[in-house]
Order: structure tokens, then C-alpha cells, then sequence
């Protein structure tokens, strides 16, 4: 299956995958929302214990993005019945990866939590999240590797409807266990993570559901017998764990800026999750021209079209800011009601607004940097992505640790550190793409 580069056809790839991305963020924006409304504790233990999370998450999320590239590259050669193969392998890697995960967060996740958190409040408020969220791997892992088939042929319509499916059963959930609605327990912050278990968990079950009874998928051999390929899966674990190592310094790096942002207090704590939640909803259409832009990038090389890469790269930039703008505005304009949604604490809303300015720049500068690191990936040159990844966030975190505790300085200041992190990809990224280092890979 040959993808083209029109603006139409990166949209067509793109938006799906936005919708996707607004599905994780609708289960930290709508925890957040919720939350806020039940206490100050809660709502920074919530930016840092969902950070925490979603770093383990990732795991899984970066195998899925290495099969993404795979199964892109082998529709652009047209050799769609290895497609099937390749998913049947990837599943029993998540299948051991999720178990793995949960036994690691079963036993330990108090100790590790420990060692960064002071507040003990913040500390309890945040195991109570985990008790039921664990759950979630499972069925989330394998909800992963099937959106990594679509995105990987481009066919990305049905995640609209998981996401739309997950979206309103988290948020009735959210608000039925966090204040106990409709004869259901009260239970604060920890129905919070039982809410977003069952919400994923349906929505997968949808989307198996959706992919078992689809006839029009049999040339693709989807539902192939479950054959164990060692050599498909050494190639694929090659592929991917530079990329989820590049997910777990990324969220690594969230983790610790939250754990540094707590020495400045619970209310500094409690802003970074408002904003942090903002931020990620904003960074929606960037996520989504990424991914297309990895999709894109991966299907050309495989068409033997090469010379198309920075081409196409540029379109995708260009959408990216002109998105962004758009949120630029909106954020311009209408500060104190977005950030009412998040929280109806007055307070909060007046420190979090010099905050909530300065994440318009970020933003723009994050919409230029990430589809060309993007296409990096893209290209199969995934150790170098993570190389990129690594040395934008060392710089990130000196700059941050320089902030705290060298000149004492303030949140404002300590957000500013985002500017180094997407500077540095971006300059390095860009190197690497215009040197043509990386025709000739192959995956």
C-alpha cells in the first residue's frame, strides 16, 4: 500500500491518530479536571503519579511505535500478507511486557515513589492511584499494538470511534468514583484510576472486537495462527527499544521536573499538573503530524522515494504551526476559562496565568522540532533519535537543576527550561535529515 505526501493525505493519516493521542490526554485532562475539585494534594500527586505511570506506559506505547514503522515500511513495498506476521509476534511482546510491568509496579512502586516524594500526603494520594491503575497495562498494551497496525497501513478511521468510546466512559466513571455518583463509592483519587482502567479496557475490547469481525482485513493475514517468529521478534525489539528508551527518558524527564518542581511547594506542584495537562492536550495535533510523519517517512523510503523525505517534512511542520497557532490564540484569549476547566480555585488560576502565556511560545517551538524529530525515526535510524532524545534532555534537566537550586528561581522560570530541551532536537534533528546519513537502512 503506497501512501502519497499531499497535505490531504498527511491529514487523512494525521487526525485519527490526534483523536487517538486526545485519548490518552482525555483520561489525564478529565482525572485532572476532577480532581482538582477535590483538593490541592490530590491534584499535584495526580501530575506526578500520572507521570510516573505513563512512564512505564510508554514501554509498551514505544514497542508499538517500532511495529508502526515496520508494518509502514513493508505496506510501501507492497508486502502486505508479512503484516499479519509481524502483529501475531508483537502481541505476545506486549503480553509478556504488561505482565512484567505489573508485577514491577505490584512490588516496588512504593519504594521507587519514596525516593522522590517528600510530602507524605502527596506520597499516600498517589499509591491510591496506582492500586487500581496498574490493572490498565494489560489490556492497554494490547490496545497499543493494534492501533500500531492501522497507523501502520494508514487505515486510521476506527480510532476515532475507540477514542470517542473511551472519552465518555472515562468521564462518567471520573465523575461517578471520584465523588461517588449514581449509588457508586466515593473514592477520591483512587476511583480515579479504577475510572481510566475500565475505560481503556472497553475501548480495547472494542477495538479487537472491531478488528476480528472486519472481512476487508484478510489480506493483511491478521488473524494468522499465532506462530512464535524469534528472528521477527529479535528484529522488533533491534527496532523498538531505542524507542521506548526515548519515551522513558522523555516521561523520565516529566517525573523529575515534577520531583524537582516539589521543592518549591505543593502549590508550584499543583500548577506544573495544570499546566502540564494543558500542555499535553495543546501538543495534540503535533503528536498526530508526528506519528503521520513517521508513517509517511518509513512508506516513502520503503517506495524507494528518499528524495521526498525533507519535502514532505516541511508540509508536516507547516500544518504543525498553523494548528498551534490556532491554540495560540484560543490560550491569548481565553486564559482564565481554560484554566478554570482544569480548577475552580481562584488562587490557582491567577499564579498558573504568566504560566499559562508562556506555554503559548513553548508550544510553538515544539511544533517545529517534533515532526522533523519525527522523521528521524521515521527513516529507521532509531539509535540516533535516541541519542537526540538523550542529549536534549540532559540539557533540559541541567537547565532545570540551575533554575532550583543555582539561582533559587521561580516556576516561571523553571518552565522555561523547555525551550533548551526542543532546541536542541530540533537543531540535531535537522543535521541528521539533511545529511543523508540514513538512506540505505533497512528495517
Amino acid at each position: 500500500m503506497k501512501l502519497e505526501t499531499s497535505y490531504r493525505q498527511i491529514w487523512f493519516i494525521a487526525y485519527p491518530i490526534m483523536l487517538s493521542s486526545i485519548a490518552q490526554n482525555v483520561i489525564n485532562v478529565t482525572d485532572t479536571i476532577f480532581l482538582g475539585r477535590v483538593g490541592e494534594v490530590e491534584l499535584g500527586a495526580m501530575g506526578l503519579v500520572g507521570v510516573f505511570f505513563y512512564s512505564f506506559m510508554m514501554i509498551g506505547f514505544g514497542f508499538s511505535k517500532g511495529a508502526q514503522i515496520t508494518i509502514a515500511r513493508r505496506a510501501g513495498e507492497e508486502k502486505l500478507e508479512v503484516i499479519g506476521t509481524i502483529m501475531s509476534n508483537l502481541i505476545y511482546i506486549m503480553l509478556f511486557l504488561s505482565l512484567a510491568i505489573f508485577l514491577l509496579l505490584q512490588w516496588y512502586a512504593p519504594t521507587i515513589l519514596a525516593q522522590f516524594v517528600d510530602s507524605k500526603a502527596v506520597y499516600e494520594a498517589s499509591l491510591e492511584y496506582l492500586k487500581y491503575r496498574n490493572y490498565s497495562l494489560f489490556l492497554g498494551f494490547l490496545g497499543f499494538a493494534i492501533i500500531a497496525f492501522y497507523t501502520g497501513i494508514g487505515e486510521t478511521r476506527i480510532i476515532i470511534m475507540s477514542t470517542i468510546l473511551l472519552a465518555i466512559i472515562n468521564v462518567i466513571l471520573n465523575y461517578s468514583l471520584i465523588f461517588g455518583k449514581f449509588g457508586l463509592p466515593a473514592m477520591g483519587i483512587a476511583g480515579a484510576g479504577l475510572a481510566s482502567t475500565i475505560a481503556e479496557s472497553i475501548a480495547t475490547v472494542f477495538l479487537v472486537s472491531y478488528t476480528v469481525l472486519n472481512t476487508s482485513l484478510k489480506k493483511y493475514n491478521i488473524l494468522r495462527v499465532f506462530q512464535l517468529n524469534f528472528d521477527l521478534i529479535k528484529k522488533l525489539v533491534n527496532l523498538s527499544a531505542p524507542i521506548v528508551f526515548q519515551f522513558i527518558i522523555g516521561l523520565g524527564s516529566w517525573f523529575v521536573f515534577f520531583s524537582l518542581i516539589e521543592n518549591l511547594g505543593e502549590q508550584p506542584l499543583a500548577i506544573s499538573n495544570i499546566i502540564k495537562t494543558l500542555y499535553l492536550f495543546f501538543m495534540v495535533t503535533t503528536t498526530g503530524l508526528g506519528s503521520a510523519c513517521q508513517t509517511l517517512i518509513s512508506n516513502l523510503i520503503g517506495q524507494d522515494q528518499a528524495n521526498l523525505v525533507w519535502a514532505t517534512t516541511k508540509k508536516i511542520i507547516l500544518m504543525s504551526v498553523v494548528l498551534t497557532l490556532v491554540f495560540g490564540v484560543i490560550i491569548a484569549l481565553f486564559p482564565d476559562w481554560l484554566l478554570s476547566i482544569v480548577t475552580d480555585d481562584m488562587d490557582l488560576i491567577v499564579a498558573s496565568r504568566p504560566i499559562l502565556y508562556l506555554l503559548i511560545f513553548i508550544l510553538l517551538i515544539c511544533a517545529i522540532s517534533s515532526p522533523v524529530y519525527h522523521a528521524v525515526s521515521g527513516t529507521a535510524a532509531i539509535k540516533v533519535s535516541l541519542l537526540i532524545q538523550l542529549v536534549a534532555v540532559v540539557a533540559y534537566l541541567a537547565g532545570m537543576y540551575w533554575v532550583i537550586f543555582s539561582i533559587e528561581g521561580n516556576l516561571w522560570q523553571a518552565w522555561s527550561a523547555e525551550f533548551i530541551y526542543w532546541l536542541v532536537l530540533f537543531v540535531i534533528s535537522v543535521w541528521f535529515i539533511r545529511s543523508g546519513y540514513w538512506e540505505g537502512l533497512k528495517i
